[in-house]
């Protein structure tokens, strides 16, 4: 994921911050968790390990977006913290939770 991201910021032109969120719980797998689950098991797992300021439009970057739970975790953090606009990319998107 760490390649694909500086590819991304590459053509895109713009500055990757690989270290900008930070998963601090890492306990247990969450694949067979339903979204309320996840959800609740990871709102309290991200936070911000730099400062926003200056960063108008993020883009996060996620292998496989199953429930969509971190994904709005991370977004959620960013909008707390001052950025306005962000946007997603993902590479797969699991049809079904196993």
């Amino acid at each position: 994921l760490e390649e694909l991201a500086d590819g991304v910021a590459a053509v895109l032109k713009c500055k990757h911050r690989p270290f900008l969120l930070s998963r601090e719980d890492h306990a247990a797998s969450l694949t067979q968790l339903g979204r309320t689950d996840r959800w609740q098991r990871i709102s309290r797992a991200y936070q911000l390990k730099e400062e926003v300021e200056g960063i108008d439009h993020a883009l996060l970057i996620d292998d496989v977006l199953t429930t969509g739970a971190t994904i709005e975790v991370c977004a959620n953090l960013l909008h707390e913290a001052g950025v306005s606009r962000v946007s997603v990319a993902t590479l797969a998107f699991a049809d079904k939770l196993l």
